[in-house]
């Protein structure tokens, strides 16, 4: 089973950025800053041109720019105020060093029922220290870093390298994706044809925001037993992954 790191294992300190924002003069709290950063993956994705680095510079100072404005941040001195301190926040990790409350459980679950898990992310070298320091990388066979490995999602290359990592074709892994989107990955267009693009290699594809059924995707996973789907959050197999093609021959992890 392979994870996302961001939106998946890990979650940005929406404490740490509204606490900042709001010394600035705009209050705010952290559930407000969520959905702000939710909506700025969104324009984040329609800006981008292919082939742009989501680790870049400029590609960091474009998201932060989008998340602001989402907070209603939209002053030039402000602005350019927090994007300095977030230069200098936290080296090298930055802000996403906080773990999902449910992703220790979802990790442990998955150890004891005797499957391999890794983590596949686009990141600038930091995210196995994150991991690490989190309590989370003991639960793991392997963790992709893009900066390390010098292939970025959604090059196919960087999941096959993780299939050969986990030692099983394709049509044994489940892919846990995070929330690429505002509420529901339907409403971005890049993120479908980009999980569409893994479907296509043929792993199984779960998301940890929405109901798999309501998804426009023809290989797709079903977690059972563990958890509501919409309720959000890592998920954990405690009972069996289903293939949800409607041929009936749905293969199961037990």
């Amino acid at each position: 089973m392979l994870f996302d790191a961001g939106n998946t294992l890990l979650r940005m300190n929406y404490d740490v950025l509204a606490e900042q924002i709001g010394a600035r003069g705009v209050p705010i709290d952290a559930a407000r800053v969520r959905e702000a950063e939710l909506r700025a993956r969104v324009r984040l994705d329609a800006a981008l041109a292919p082939g742009v680095s989501t680790e870049s510079r400029s590609t960091a100072g474009r998201y932060l720019r989008y998340l602001l404005e989402e907070c209603g941040v939209t002053d030039e001195a402000t602005v350019r105020a927090l994007a300095e301190w977030r230069r200098t926040y936290n080296l090298p990790v930055g802000l996403w060093h906080h773990a999902d409350p449910e992703a220790e459980l979802a990790l442990r679950l998955l150890a004891e029922r005797g499957i391999r898990t890794g983590v596949i992310s686009n990141s600038n070298g930091s995210v196995r220290s994150i991991l690490t320091e989190l309590g989370l990388a003991k639960y793991l066979g392997f963790v992709l870093d893009s900066a390390e490995v010098g292939v970025e999602k959604p090059d196919p290359r960087i999941f096959r390298l993780a299939l050969e990592q986990a030692g099983v074709p394709a049509a044994h892994a489940v892919y846990i994706v995070g929330h690429q989107g505002y509420l529901d990955d339907r409403e971005n267009v890049k993120a479908t044809a980009y999980h569409r693009k893994l479907a296509e290699l043929g792993v199984f594809v779960q998301f940890d925001r929405i109901g798999y059924d309501n998804y426009p995707m023809d290989n797709r996973a079903e977690f059972m037993g563990f958890r509501d789907l919409r309720r959000g959050g890592p998920i954990a197999v405690a009972g069996r992954v289903e293939q949800a093609r409607g041929d009936g021959k749905a293969p199961s992890i037990r």
